[in-house]
């Protein structure tokens, strides 16, 4: 998990991002596929916008195929 100080200064928000994906992760670990994933937040993330990170990022994850 990666997320820049550039992005995010404040140490209380990049926290909270990191909190939210570890969250993410916890809730739906069974229904994601055994992989590696790496998360590298880009755009700043607030509570408003966290609800549709949370969305995108669990599709993103289980349309992960295995091979």
């Amino acid at each position: 998990m990666v997320v820049s100080k550039r992005i995010m200064p404040k140490s209380v928000t990049r926290n909270f991002a990191k909190r939210l994906i570890r969250e993410l992760f916890r809730l739906h670990s069974a229904e994601l596929p055994v992989k590696d994933f790496v998360v590298k937040v880009r755009r700043h993330l607030n509570s408003q916008s966290s609800e549709e990170a949370k969305l995108a990022l669990l599709h993103l994850m289980q349309s992960v195929r295995v091979s």
